[in-house]
């Protein structure tokens, strides 16, 4: 039985515009441009340096010190936003989520939500 080597960041690899993320406790790198998850395999700057150049072309000359203020920024706006979620202390989404926990107690169809609703 032979274990896969685990590759780690280094923080050199922010001149290649790449944080990373911790997947189940494996370290993977994260484009500050695109926001695309790599597997823990292309930890290699030649593989970043790859993607930096084809995929973003027009970021391939930047500098260190821009990716250092991208990746400022990338962690002070974290990444739910990004997503489209919002926090949970909204009171459309809590109620969205109370909707959908009373029709699944329920174990009716979707369109139970009608009923439960309107009166």
């Amino acid at each position: 039985f032979v274990m896969s080597k685990k590759r780690t960041y280094l923080d050199s690899y922010v001149r290649y515009g790449f944080d990373f993320i911790v997947v189940d406790g494996v370290e993977k790198p994260q484009c500050l441009l695109c926001s695309k998850v790599l597997g823990n395999g292309s930890l290699k700057p030649s593989i970043l340096k790859q993607h930096l150049e084809d995929t973003h072309p027009a970021h391939a000359s930047d500098d260190r010190a821009t990716f250092e203020a991208k990746r400022a920024r990338f962690r002070a706006a974290g990444t739910l936003p990004k997503l489209g979620f919002v926090c949970e202390k909204k009171r459309k989404l809590g109620a969205s989520y109370h909707v959908a926990m009373r029709i699944a107690k329920a174990k009716k169809p979707h369109d139970i939500a009608e009923k439960m609703i309107k009166p």
